[in-house]
C-alpha cells in the first residue's frame, strides 16, 4: 500500500516541482498530505490475492537469464537466486512443474553467465554473498529433485 501512496505523492506533488531546500520540500509534502486527507483520502480496496505470483517470479527470472543482459549485476542476481531458493524450499507447490523444470534446465545452461556476473563483482562482501546465494541456489533448486516430486 505504501508504494501506491508514494506514487500518488510523486505524481500529484513532486513530479513537476523543484525545491531549493529540504524545508521547502517538507512544506510541500505536508501541505499535500493535509489536502489529501481533507478532500481526497479514501480506503484502498484490494482485490489481488497473489495467485500466480510465485510462478510469475520464476518465469521472470527465466526471461532475465535467457537475455543474458549486460545490465544484470551481482546484487540483483543475488536477490533473484535467494528468491528462487526460497520458492524451492517453501512454495514449490504453487509453481507449475513445467516452469520449475524450465528454470532448472536454463540455470544449468546459464551457469557460466551467472558465475561470470558474480566473479566480476568488485565488492568483496557482495561477491561473497553472491557466491553463497549461488551455492544455495544450486543446492536447493538445481541439485534437489525432491521439490519436483512434491509438485508433481
Amino acid at each position: 500500500m505504501v508504494e501506491i501512496w508514494f506514487g500518488i505523492l510523486k505524481s500529484k506533488c513532486l513530479k513537476y516541482d523543484h525545491f531549493i531546500s529540504v524545508e521547502q520540500l517538507r512544506e510541500a509534502i505536508m501541505t499535500f498530505i493535509e489536502t489529501w486527507n481533507e478532500f481526497y483520502s479514501h480506503p484502498f480496496n484490494w482485490s489481488y490475492t497473489g495467485e500466480g505470483l510465485h510462478a510469475k517470479a520464476v518465469r521472470r527470472f527465466c526471461r532475465l537469464l535467457s537475455l543474458e543482459t549486460s545490465q544484470m549485476d551481482a546484487k540483483f542476481l543475488t536477490s533473484q537466486l535467494l528468491l528462487m531458493s526460497n520458492l524451492a524450499e517453501n512454495y514449490i507447490s504453487l509453481i507449475p512443474p513445467s516452469d520449475w523444470r524450465y528454470l532448472i534446465d536454463l540455470a544449468v545452461k546459464k551457469d557460466d553467465y551467472m558465475t561470470n556476473i558474480i566473479e566480476l563483482d568488485a565488492r568483496p562482501r557482495g561477491q561473497k554473498k553472491a557466491r553463497a546465494a549461488y551455492s544455495n541456489f544450486v543446492e536447493t533448486v538445481i541439485n534437489h529433485t525432491e521439490p519436483l516430486a512434491k509438485a508433481a
